[in-house]
């Protein structure tokens, strides 16, 4: 809002979608800008690190993993079912590469 007060005449719009939609919409010059949570592998953009965020895992308080009483290890969700973001999420990325 303080933008466009200051700038009347920029015209703003948002897009949401997963990284791959928006490093594809950049690169095809739909969109100047996009902010994406996963890895940009297009060497023709340029990309620069801008914050830092962290996942988390959420389950319900009836989930077995809540009854080990114990800090949880990697081991611990081998066998687990997951409901994950779609192919081309960032999130799914980086869930993908830390699973």
């Amino acid at each position: 809002a303080n933008f466009l007060q200051r700038h009347p005449q920029a015209h703003l719009q948002l897009q949401v979608g997963n990284t791959r939609q928006m490093i594809e919409a950049v690169n095809q010059f739909q969109l100047d800008l996009a902010l994406i949570e996963g890895s940009c592998h297009l060497p023709q953009l340029q990309c620069i690190h801008w914050r830092d965020d962290e996942l988390a895992v959420c389950c319900s308080p009836d989930h077995p993993l809540t009854r080990l009483n114990r800090p949880l290890t990697p081991q611990d969700f081998h066998d687990v079912e997951w409901i994950l973001r779609e192919e081309g999420s960032g999130t799914r990325e980086v869930f993908d590469n830390a699973i």
